[in-house]
């Protein structure tokens, strides 16, 4: 079950994004730069939680959490709390469960 709408989501994604954005000290423009997309789009982002998935994508590298995204929809199925640990150790060395 849901407990937020889709609109929820995305603004609570983009407030995420803009916290950290400003945690880094850029401005809007110059964070746009960075993640090489168009000031407007990334400004509508912010406003909105509206942007397509090579938007985001680029967002996340541009603050080193590629990894997280690359990491969606992956969960495998574990069968005892001792695999959970071993790909959580892995996880921890390489950034990667596979």
């Amino acid at each position: 079950m849901l407990l937020k709408t889709i609109s929820e989501i995305d603004k609570d994604l983009a407030k995420r994004v803009r916290y950290q954005r400003k945690k880094r000290g850029y401005t809007q423009i110059q964070f746009a730069d960075k993640c090489n997309i168009p000031y407007g789009t990334y400004k509508k982002f912010e406003q909105t939680g509206e942007i397509s998935l090579s938007g985001l994508t680029k967002i996340a590298a541009a603050l080193d959490m590629a990894k997280e995204i690359d990491a969606l929809f992956s969960r495998k199925a574990y069968a005892s709390i001792d695999e959970v640990v071993k790909d959580y150790e892995k996880y921890e060395k390489t950034g990667c469960i596979y």
